[in-house]
């Protein structure tokens, strides 16, 4: 069972030198927001090997935007290494946020997060697609209603492979 750490008691801990904190967003949503010391290792790479030997002793919370991408680095964490002491920041950054701790941002430009970049390229495939069919030919009506059944199947599984792509554009790195 995944353990789970309140935002202030993980505070807490970073400020006792008791925990460390890795960030399992991409790059572009760490620079926009991140926490104050916090490591930053994207979900699609995360693995025991990547954790840094100094955290090894120590409480290991990891964060994403909301929770659900650091619940299941956790779950993958202690299926590798079950020797560490792993948990999952409740509710993620936001709530961190919404508690009044601290964030920093470290990026000079605001770049779309990968969730808005998704919704907005799916969002263009279906109008453009759309006015294609009433325009041109009705077999562009193919284009949204793979696109509709593809954000349904991700939304199940959740895991996007269009958040993926978009997250190796160079804007993201």
């Amino acid at each position: 069972m995944i353990k789970q750490v309140k935002p202030q008691q993980a505070q807490e801990w970073l400020n006792n030198g008791e925990a460390c904190i890795i960030d399992v967003r991409e790059l572009s949503e760490h620079k926009a927001q991140s926490i104050k010391g916090s490591s930053l290792i994207p979900s699609g790479e995360f693995c025991a090997e990547k954790i840094p030997s100094q955290f090894h002793n120590k409480k290991i919370v990891i964060h994403c935007q909301r929770g659900g991408r650091a619940s299941r680095a956790c779950q993958k964490l202690m299926d590798e290494n079950p020797k560490f002491d792993v948990y999952n920041l409740e509710g993620g950054i936001l709530s961190w946020a919404e508690s009044g701790l601290e964030t920093a941002c470290t990026s000079d430009v605001t770049t779309m997060s990968i969730e808005r970049q998704v919704r907005l390229t799916a969002g263009s495939l279906v109008f453009l697609s759309c006015i294609l069919a009433i325009l041109v030919d009705p077999i562009f009506i193919i284009i949204p209603t793979f696109v509709g059944f593809g954000l349904a199947f991700t939304a199940i599984i959740d895991w996007c492979g269009m958040a993926k792509l978009l997250a190796m554009m160079p804007w993201n790195k």
